[in-house]
Formats: C-alpha cells, sequence, structure tokens
C-alpha cells in the first residue's frame, strides 16, 4: 500500500525531528561509558556492527531509519544509569 504525500511527508518530519533528539556524539560516547556498557552491547541492542556504533560516537555518521528509534532509546535507557 503506498503512502499518501501528506503522510510520506508527515514520517519524514517525524522521523527528521526524532534525528535531532540525539546527544552529540561525544556526550552519546559518554553516556555509554558511564553506564559501562561497550559499543559492542550497544550495537547488539540497536542491530548494528560495533563500527557504525563507533562512528556515531565520532560524529562520522548518523543513525538513520529504524536504527535512529533504537538508538535514541538505547540512550536515554543508558542515561539512567550514567
Amino acid at each position: 500500500m503506498a503512502s499518501t504525500p501528506q503522510r510520506s511527508v508527515e514520517e519524514l518530519a517525524a522521523r527528521l525531528e526524532r534525528r535531532q533528539l540525539l546527544p552529540p556524539p561525544a556526550k552519546r560516547r559518554l553516556i555509554r561509558r558511564r553506564a559501562g556498557a561497550s559499543q559492542q552491547d550497544i550495537a547488539a541492542a540497536v542491530g548494528v556492527h560495533r563500527e557504525t556504533v563507533s562512528r556515531w560516537e565520532r560524529g562520522e555518521r548518523s543513525p538513520r531509519g529504524v536504527h535512529v528509534d533504537a538508538y535514541l532509546a538505547v540512550l536515554t535507557r543508558l542515561e539512567e544509569f550514567a
């Protein structure tokens, strides 16, 4: 089933909004380290490779698609331990 143009615009806006909620790369690393999690732990929780998490933490790449939501959820949960 194809999306209507309005729905597509709203979905895009929602994805971009969630991406803006991500902390800056250095803070992502700090949250992970303070919580005592490894990059591999994060990668497994989000469903990506460890190197991908490393790139996100260095600011070389940004999560996209479903990974934005998963990564944001992990970071938010880890902040409770940090």
